[in-house]
């Protein structure tokens, strides 16, 4: 979140999803001998969907690291999990485990604890280097 901010600053837009979508297709790309299904080809529907719904979700939330602080986005952001939890449920009737909560509770608390410490720094101005931003 706090590099996506940065990066607003001298990337645009496009280029910061293009290259965090390069960088995630790499890592994941990884798994890929060992995970590999073929899709069918009554999935591209659904496919296609993921994708530019994905992308322009992307394009949005990058948008919205440019122009508010990230102390107002990100809880916006972690309503992905709600979400998630939710279409699970209602399209396969998954229901989250224990892991699950724990995870959530452990990537939200480590979220908001940065975001605190990152607003705390910004608020006080004798911690910055000459020339450096509160941003």
């Amino acid at each position: 979140m706090l590099l996506v901010r940065r990066l607003s600053q001298t990337e645009t837009n496009v280029a910061i999803v293009f290259y965090s979508g390069a960088l995630a297709s790499l890592a994941s790309g990884t798994a890929l001998p060992f995970v590999w299904q073929t899709p069918l080809w009554s999935d591209l529907p659904w496919l296609i969907a993921i994708g530019l719904v994905g992308g322009v979700a992307h394009l949005v939330l990058t948008q919205a690291f440019r122009l508010a602080p990230a102390s107002t986005v990100t809880p916006f952001e972690y309503s992905g999990m709600i979400w998630a939890v939710l279409f699970g449920w209602l399209f396969w009737r998954e229901v989250p485990d224990g892991a699950f909560y724990a995870g959530a509770v452990l990537v939200i608390g480590c979220g908001f604890y940065i975001l605190r410490r990152e607003t705390l720094h910004a608020l006080r101005p004798a911690d910055r280097l000459p020339g450096e931003s509160a941003d």
